[in-house]
């Protein structure tokens, strides 16, 4: 339900106080618990009417807050190169790898299937359980992700438009479609990282937009004809090898400006891992509180 001002007043970060029928229309303080990103939050903002709303036994807020339009800096460009084995790839030679992520993923869909096995009432309830542990999980390290990578000087973050990857890729010469490869892709959340990054990036100056993959990774950097991709690596036609998601990453930001700054050649194998996402904070259970806001 959506609270309005004749039915609360003296909303602080710590206490609001809301009008309760068994209290005779009198409003009764009600005090809870923020996170540790709300209290920032409540520091620089104003709050907005609040969401009050029940789960599992408990009352909570979500409170909006308007939070002012932060104009762009400047025009400097980062192209940004997802995949499925190296999640992200920047064109100022970062990389973050999925690997973690996917071993994750596979243990808690071997779960899902042992339980679908079964079928009998226990096993259903786990495997509820377990489909949302694994949504929350996925929002979660992507979360982290967004941080990483909106965690730059550049002002224009630029990925490749992805929404229609697997009619495009899963494909054979004879025309059928492979479930295998449409599986796999299905286990990266591309649109979601897409959707962070967006209303992340209003927060902090940032700018997010999309431009056509066609040939990013096939292309040479340096306008030169086109090498041959095999793997990771980019086999260009004078003889360097490329890192292959380094090089596309390249590439993509050169599509969306017509002046691109300058870049570093992307030689194979001086790609900067940006650490392990997948901390214990990451991996830590979500503790039960009375106090929702949005992520930031």
């Amino acid at each position: 339900m959506r609270l309005d001002k004749r039915l609360y007043s003296k909303f602080t970060n710590k206490s609001i106080n809301l009008t309760i029928p068994t209290s005779k229309n009198k409003r009764t303080t009600v005090n809870f618990k923020l996170y540790k990103k709300a209290i920032d939050l409540f520091n620089k903002y104003k709050t907005l009417d609040p969401l009050i709303f029940h789960k599992n036994n408990e009352l909570y807020l979500s409170v909006p807050f308007d939070i002012p339009k932060i104009n762009q800096k400047d025009e400097s460009v980062l192209g940004i190169d997802l995949g499925l084995r190296r999640l992200v790839t920047t064109s100022d030679g970062k990389m973050i790898s999925s690997k973690e992520y996917l071993k994750y993923k596979r243990k808690i869909r071997f779960n899902k299937r042992c339980l679908q096995r079964k079928k009998t009432k226990s096993s259903k309830r786990k495997f509820k359980k377990l489909k949302t542990k694994e949504k929350n999980f996925s929002k979660n390290y992507i979360h982290h992700v967004a941080n990483k990578i909106l965690d730059t000087d550049k002002a224009i973050l630029v990925l490749e438009d992805l929404s229609k990857i697997k009619i495009k890729t899963s494909k054979t010469e004879e025309g059928y479609k492979r479930k295998s490869h449409n599986n796999r892709m299905s286990q990266i959340p591309f649109y979601m990282l897409l959707r962070y990054l967006t209303y992340k990036a209003l927060h902090v100056g940032k700018n997010v937009v999309t431009v056509n993959p066609y040939k990013t990774s096939l292309k040479d950097c340096r306008n030169f004809k086109e090498g041959i991709r095999k793997g990771c690596r980019y086999y260009t036609v004078d003889g360097y090898i490329f890192d292959a998601d380094w090089n596309a990453s390249i590439n993509i930001s050169k599509k969306y400006s017509k002046h691109p700054h300058s870049f570093k050649l992307p030689i194979d194998g001086n790609l900067n891992l940006c650490g392990r996402l997948l901390s214990q904070q990451a991996n830590s259970k979500n503790h039960k509180t009375i106090f929702t806001s949005p992520m930031l």
